[in-house]
């Protein structure tokens, strides 16, 4: 499988308004992988430090809740950094009941390539608990899981993974050493899981 390859490698990272995803994109920076960013405001500062860890950094504003948008984010990606092995997106609360949502686009997206290819990995992180009202939380949980244990279902048997994680109230690198853990191989055999962390 291609964790245990000396190839290169490439993630794509949704980074979201939390830090979560300036610290995954630096988790797995160390990792070992190329990264593909749709980069926010509030990432300029964390996108340097990755760069300054050696790896090659592309960066976009796409629009997630294009479809066209994001299969050409994805196709560029592959073009310049190589194939995607493994993708990250977080599930912010007020837009998860929607199929035009960011995470329903990538995944769907970046998944139809991994199972030509026979491998990959995909994790979903609700938005933080602290980040929205209980409600809202508790239906981008419920929306978030339902979509992904479904695909993991699907996808399971093309050697894809799918799992989702649900953050409490955790500080960033500490939800981005768990998506390291998710990606690596010593969780190989992980998929359709629900890790909450408190």
């Amino acid at each position: 499988m291609w964790w245990g390859r000396a190839v290169r490698r490439v993630a794509l990272v949704d980074c979201g308004p939390s830090g979560i995803g300036s610290d995954t994109a630096m988790r797995l920076a160390r990792d070992g992988f190329d990264l593909s960013v749709r980069r926010t405001a509030d990432d300029v500062d964390g996108l340097a430090a990755v760069r300054a860890v050696g790896r090659r950094v592309l960066t976009t504003g796409v629009d997630l809740g294009d479809p066209d948008d994001v299969r050409q984010w994805i196709s560029r990606t592959e073009e310049l950094l190589g194939p995607v092995s493994a993708a990250v997106t977080i599930a912010m609360a007020a837009t998860v009941d929607s199929d035009s949502t960011g995470l329903h686009n990538i995944f769907r997206a970046v998944v139809v390539r991994m199972m030509k290819r026979q491998e990959g990995v995909v994790v979903a992180i609700c938005s933080p608990a602290q980040s929205c009202d209980s409600v809202g939380h508790d239906n981008c949980v419920a929306g978030t899981i339902a979509f992904c244990r479904a695909l993991a279902a699907d996808v399971r048997r093309y050697g894809v993974r799918v799992n989702v994680l649900v953050p409490g109230r955790c500080r960033p690198d500490e939800v981005a050493e768990r998506v390291g853990h998710l990606i690596s191989g010593r969780a190989r055999h992980v998929t359709g899981a629900v890790l909450r962390m408190n």
